[in-house]
């Protein structure tokens, strides 16, 4: 066997090619993006507290950033304050869990059979056009003042993102994919197992980062309007107080518990859909 030449091998080796975004331009590295990331950050916040500073807008308008963090402090230091936050995460985590399921369940029901699309399909489309925050009244009165309520809510709110986006992923399939199950004479079960959910993962995660962020406003808008406990409730307080301050702290905590739940949703996601080619956190 003849000697293969270095410009041979060269041509048979494959280049490797550098990493480049959707415009061809090369991509930055996620050491780059987290420094900018920060770096924005930490503009926005000096550019805050110089207004503040000079007074450029009104501490009751906007505290400065200084302010927030010690109000941030005195908030998670009390007492009361872990009933407060464990109540808003139960009250969000459970009715997300029970609208996710019910969500993908529906549309499981949905795209295999054709009789429960036509006898759902109108009354999820009316659950959606109806203004759900305009319920809370109502669900308060039926269930009262306690965590039932707000969970009741967060389910309404959470379950059409999964429902929708659960539909689209269960009804797009790839054309080679089912010729080969139809031709292997599967079943529509099998064809449903192997194919369908399969397949609509990637939706699904999609529909439960935008439900998790839905039934957490649920939750914390029915605290606000009537509750025992939870964050939507003292936020009301502190504003009956005028403290803006500690409603800055509120929010802020607020903020921090719906990241952290959307950053598990995506390890999740990561996690459980290896076989995706888009591998990006969010």
């Amino acid at each position: 066997m003849a000697a293969v030449s270095k410009t041979e091998s060269a041509a048979i080796r494959p280049r490797r090619r550098s990493r480049q975004d959707k415009s061809g331009k090369p991509a930055l590295g996620p050491l780059a993006v987290t420094v900018y990331s920060i770096l924005v950050f930490t503009l926005f916040l000096a550019a805050w507290q110089l207004a503040t500073m000079y007074e450029l807008v009104h501490p009751i308008i906007l505290p400065g950033p200084t302010a927030v963090a010690s109000a941030v402090v005195e908030l998670v230091t009390s007492k009361s304050f872990s009933q407060h936050l464990w109540t808003t995460l139960f009250e969000t985590v459970v009715g997300f869990v029970i609208g996710a399921s019910v969500g993908y369940s529906l549309a499981v029901l949905d795209v295999t059979f054709d009789l429960a699309r036509r006898a759902l399909r109108p009354y999820i489309v009316f659950l959606q056009a109806m203004p759900k925050i305009a319920l809370v009244p109502l669900i308060i009165t039926w269930l009262g003042f306690g965590s039932p309520a707000k969970v009741l809510q967060a389910v309404i709110l959470s379950f059409f993102p999964v429902f929708i986006n659960s539909t689209v992923g269960l009804s797009v399939l790839d054309d080679v994919s089912l010729k080969l199950m139809r031709s292997l004479s599967a079943t529509r079960w099998q064809i449903l197992w192997y194919l369908r959910m399969p397949s609509s993962m990637p939706a699904f995660f999609v529909g439960l980062r935008t439900a998790l962020t839905f039934a957490l406003i649920g939750a914390v808008v029915s605290e606000m309007i009537a509750a025992r406990r939870g964050l939507g409730l003292i936020l009301v307080q502190f504003q009956a107080g005028f403290d803006i301050a500690l409603m800055y702290a509120v929010i802020v905590v607020m903020v921090a518990v719906g990241l952290v739940l959307f950053l598990f949703i995506g390890w999740l996601d990561r996690r459980l859909i290896f076989w995706r080619k888009d591998r990006s956190f969010f």
